[in-house]
């Protein structure tokens, strides 16, 4: 069965578990970081096409709803930014719900018909805080906040355009928590698999090294039966420096039985062994 990262809903037990599910929480973080930069960057040029307009005292085009909430997003953007420490895999929550609010803030100022396109401008923060919150239920529970705020709102427009609105906020409902599920599931995966591949390079590295205890030389070889990595000692131990001027890094992909003797009944490829 396919384990979802977002949905477990108890905590792994065994050490492979834990240990992946600490990677993840780090891979949470560094995600995060990395879309607070871009954030930041994002406000700061929203900042300055502001600053234009007020200094000649005119009114900017932009939403006037995000103002406040984008001047709350900036600098704590910038303090994540500069003191990454203040994102752990223990406050990764607390992060997501300020995060999360900030998004929803906006709508409770916004004309009834300025909803949706508001609602729109917030949805990648929106899935990009969900990707990196701990706690499985919290994109879901925010994202329905959102879609319930933003639905509310636009029902109040005098043009009947509320239907319309609601529609168009389930629609992006379904898209930023398919967004923040596929975006989880393919993050937790690609951990999963990276631990499972280091743990067992050292583990068969640690058996390599048991094995050369017993053995003359040790190989690894594929499915087709081709080493899968130079070995120095098979070439010392069938002289093949000498034989063929070949270097142990040379064998490399060589085809394992062709070292035998073709005449070897358990090697040989179509010819036997005559018998006495």
């Amino acid at each position: 069965m396919m384990r979802i990262a977002w949905s477990r809903l108890r905590k792994p037990q065994d050490a492979e578990g834990l240990q992946v599910s600490a990677k993840f929480h780090e891979a949470l973080v560094n995600l995060m970081k990395t879309g607070c930069r871009l954030m930041a960057l994002a406000l700061f040029l929203r900042l300055i096409a502001i600053q234009g307009p007020l200094l000649m005292q005119k009114e900017h085009q932009l939403q006037p709803s995000l103002d406040i909430s984008n001047m709350i997003s900036y600098p704590l953007c910038c303090l994540i930014v500069l003191c990454p420490k203040v994102l752990t895999p223990r406050t990764l929550d607390s992060w997501y719900l300020v995060m999360q609010t900030l998004c929803v803030f906006p709508l409770l100022f916004t004309e009834p018909q300025d909803v949706v396109n508001v609602s729109l401008i917030t949805a990648f923060p929106r899935m990009l805080c969900g990707i990196g919150a701990r706690t499985c239920f919290l994109p879901i529970l925010g994202n329905l906040v959102n879609c319930g705020v933003a639905i509310y709102q636009a029902q109040e427009d005098a043009d009947g355009g509320g239907g319309a609105g609601g529609l168009a906020q389930t629609a992006e409902l379904c898209m930023v928590l398919c967004g923040i599920l596929s975006m989880r599931q393919g993050l937790y995966e690609n951990v999963l698999m990276n631990t499972r591949l280091k743990s067992r390079s050292i583990d068969l590295e640690a058996v390599s090294q048991l094995l050369l205890g017993f053995c003359d030389a040790v190989v690894e070889i594929d499915g087709s039966l081709k080493l899968t990595e130079d070995s120095r000692q098979l070439s010392t131990l069938l002289l093949h420096n000498q034989g063929e001027g070949m270097t142990g890094e040379g064998l490399a992909g060589r085809d394992f039985l062709s070292f035998f003797c073709q005449e070897e009944p358990s090697f040989g490829r179509g010819k036997r062994g005559k018998s006495g």
